[in-house]
């Protein structure tokens, strides 16, 4: 028994990476067979939820965990390694030349979405607004994707499959539950897996660890998904699988872990709510513009004379509550510096990418391919060049 509880012990980050791996694995199992196999016709955006779901859970679950660097590395990670590594690999298997015009309308909203995230590094962390612009980015491509959907053709052979198909709706609702309930706990084991790594290994921080090891491991199931499109002659639903697992984590998993940190940093410091620090803000700027006004013309605003009794003087200790200090309100949701540098830049340079894509102009052939992979490599390897703790 004590032989059992120290390789335990000793091995518990990669036995709880291990599981968080199943976990992952049997979600995309049981989300594709709810979602998209029990369904007739082209359905890159019920794909696009199915694979979303391990990334969204561990993101979550590893914000409500207090590890924000986790959740915001896992997100931008997969992202880039959903553009990259998987297109990349799967062109190589088989060229992907879209087949249909109507989908590729949503693959250029890659790289607005991509900017947003961007600019909202230049704060260094992410604040109410930036989830509320993105979100509306996300309505934005969602109206472009409804608008692009397509309508498979119906004949007998397919009203008959919907019609057998629609008798199991309570039970991929069961599927569906069952599959987020799964990724919760592989969302529990791969934050705990990362911090016990982390520890392990002292020389890489916790965000690095899951975006090397999280991010290649979640998007491996669109690797197997994306290579059968591809043999099928589907390489636009492909890209625009991927491309909804990008929006669907910048437009909607973002603003969500946005949400939730300001939210929880409400509750725990009331202070902090904002139409407190709004009104805060406010008469702060009201007064430095006061001081202005009288620095330049030199005169003092006319005022009654101010006596100093003791009723009228105000204590050191209510002055001192007045605005929550600037690096407080930071810390609710930091923007980790190499994920700003690296991968939303990457994200930026992707999108470029899929703009002649989505126009025709370019299809993704083997030489496409052998750059994706590539820049997915290099950006391994500078992700963990960059997020090595030196000292």
């Amino acid at each position: 028994m004590g032989l059992l509880e120290s390789f335990v012990t000793e091995h518990l980050g990669t036995l709880l990476m291990i599981s968080a791996v199943a976990a992952v694995y049997l979600t995309n199992l049981v989300a594709l067979d709810a979602l998209v196999w029990r369904r007739q016709g082209e359905s890159p955006g019920r794909r696009a939820v199915a694979h979303w779901l391990p990334i969204a859970s561990i993101a979550l679950v590893a914000l409500l965990m207090g590890r924000a660097d986790i959740a915001i590395g896992v997100t931008f990670a997969t992202s880039v390694a959903s553009l990259s590594l998987v297109l990349g690999v799967v062109a190589l298997y088989r060229g992907m030349a879209p087949q249909t015009d109507r989908p590729r309308n949503v693959w250029a909203f890659v790289l607005p979405a991509a900017v947003l995230a961007l600019l909202c590094g230049f704060r260094g962390h992410f604040e109410p607004l930036h989830g509320a612009v993105l979100f509306v980015q996300g309505l934005a491509v969602w109206l472009a994707w409804r608008s692009g959907a397509v309508v498979p053709a119906i004949d007998a052979h397919t009203t008959e499959n919907q019609g057998a198909g629609a008798g199991f709706t309570f039970l991929r609702v069961i599927q569906l539950i069952l599959g987020v309930g799964i990724a919760l706990v592989g969302g529990w084991a791969a934050t705990r897996g990362v911090v016990e790594r982390s520890v392990l290994v002292h020389s890489y921080t916790p965000s690095v660890i899951a975006a090397t090891l999280l991010g290649p491991l979640l998007v491996f199931p669109m690797l197997v998904t994306g290579s059968a499109l591809a043999r099928q002659g589907r390489a636009d639903e492909a890209i625009s699988t991927q491309s909804g697992i990008v929006f669907l984590n910048l437009c909607l998993l973002l603003p969500m872990l946005i949400g939730v940190a300001y939210v929880r940093d409400i509750v725990a410091h009331p202070q902090h709510a904002p139409l407190t620090w709004l009104g805060n803000v406010i008469e702060n700027a009201k007064s430095a513009g006061d001081t202005k006004s009288t620095t330049k013309t030199g005169v003092a605003p006319a005022t009654s004379p101010v006596t100093t009794s003791p009723s009228t003087q105000t204590s050191p200790a209510s002055s001192t509550t007045t605005v929550p200090s600037s690096e407080t309100v930071e810390q609710v949701l930091p923007y980790p510096l190499v994920v700003w540098r690296v991968d939303t830049v990457l994200l930026v340079v992707l999108g470029f990418m899929l703009i002649p894509v989505s126009l025709g102009r370019l299809t993704l052939g083997q030489a496409e391919a052998a750059v994706l992979i590539a820049g997915y490599c290099g950006y391994y390897l500078v992700s963990i060049y960059l997020g090595m703790r030196w000292g």
